[in-house]
């Protein structure tokens, strides 16, 4: 029932109770509602009916708040803040390939690393008088399945007779995973802060709401000096996380909430035209990601459930990728990520690293500049 203290659910006892004690009041004390008597067996029938409604109604009062609701839902809410859920992307390397001068690699060209992680190439490509060139290759699959390391790129998928050999020369964007519901809740709250204001908070807020952006930071000098970061007096740089290929979205958002006057600075420059015409160049930065690696051994019980490992590892890479610009991993806080998961019973290892190499116990500590990332793949659960 809907209360001052929100909905209140009775429990299936609750409800089983309440219609005995009618019966009785009906029939008389006496009356037989034992389970296996026609009348008790009705009686549970019905109790069980409306715990299950009561359930559900529960689950659609709390729906309403972005707290709460999840999937679909939580979808829904979003444009009350002007953003929705980030979808997820594929990842793009540069690949060098060796062949005959002045054949052409096809659009669609396809490689492959030992693990049969497939990359196409996105446009066509010439290949030089030296025999070489460069091309960009993105996944085949969205999402962080596609980040492996470059260099595991070497395996030609549908071979070419002027094709001799492939190699990963670089990465050009990291694949990420559709935004999670607590994701997007980090994300909805940052959003709905600071509207119609110019000043640090505001600009944050705005720009989560650009497509693909999962968080942003901004680092003001309010000095009259040049700070330790490179800023000139009285600038501002805006720390982006994601957001790939709205980079003139991302400039348009600085320039609409920044106060007049105040500088941009930043590695990237993007020029947009105001109103009147008139050109501007803003500057922003994109944070350094930290890719974390998680190692865990668990003891189960038999309520560890098939998925369990796969609902272990998400769950530390949701809490990972939520932290945002500047927050470090805390530890201790992983454990209870992992407890989440039915069947757990205790955790006999958990180790984290940021170079896949070194383990520790410690937290990670994350720069002003930079955002912890975590793809599921990169939590081994045993």
């Amino acid at each position: 029932m809907l209360t001052t203290k929100g909905y209140e659910r009775p429990t299936y006892d609750d409800i089983l109770n309440s219609l005995i004690l009618k019966a009785q009041e009906l029939f008389g004390e006496d009356i037989d509602t034992d389970d296996q008597t026609p009348l008790g067996k009705f009686i549970r029938i019905i109790a069980y009916d409306r715990a299950t409604a009561e359930e559900e109604a529960e689950a659609i009062y709390y729906a309403r708040f972005p707290n709460t609701a999840s999937g679909t839902s939580l979808d829904r809410l979003c444009p009350f803040v002007g953003i929705a859920r980030n979808s997820a992307i594929p990842s793009q390397y540069e690949v060098t390939v060796t062949g005959t001068a002045g054949h052409t690699v096809p659009y669609g060209f396809l490689v492959a690393t030992d693990a049969e992680v497939e990359f196409y190439n996105t446009q066509d490509t010439v290949i030089g008088e030296d025999g070489t060139c460069v091309i960009t290759v993105e996944c085949t699959e969205n999402g962080t399945i596609g980040n492996v390391n470059y260099s595991d790129i070497t395996e030609i998928v549908n071979p070419d007779a002027d094709i001799d050999e492939v190699a990963g020369k670089s990465v050009v964007t990291a694949g990420e995973d559709e935004e999670s519901d607590h994701e997007l809740r980090q994300r909805f709250k940052q959003a709905g802060q600071g509207l119609g204001s110019c000043n640090q908070t505001a600009i944050e807020s705005a720009l989560v709401r650009v497509p693909n952006v999962s968080s942003a930071k901004v680092i003001v000098n309010e000095s009259d000096t040049t700070d330790s970061g490179g800023r000139p007096p009285h600038s501002f740089t805006a720390y982006i996380t994601g957001g790939v290929g709205y980079e003139e979205q991302i400039a348009e958002t600085i320039f609409d909430k920044k106060p007049i006057g105040i500088k941009t600075y930043g590695a990237i420059s993007q020029e947009i035209t105001d109103e009147g015409g008139y050109t501007h160049t803003i500057y922003f930065a994109r944070t350094e990601n930290v890719n974390v690696t998680v190692k865990i051994k668990v003891d189960t019980t038999a309520e560890f459930e098939s998925n369990g490992v796969d609902n272990i590892k998400s769950n530390i890479a949701e809490y990972i990728n939520s932290l945002g610009v500047g927050n470090s991993v805390i530890y201790s806080a992983l454990y209870s990520y992992i407890y989440s998961v039915a069947g757990v019973k205790k955790v006999t290892l958990l180790q984290v690293s940021t170079n896949g190499t070194t383990f520790t116990t410690n937290d990670i500590t994350i720069g002003q500049y930079q955002s912890a990332v975590c793809a599921a793949v990169n939590v081994e659960v045993n």
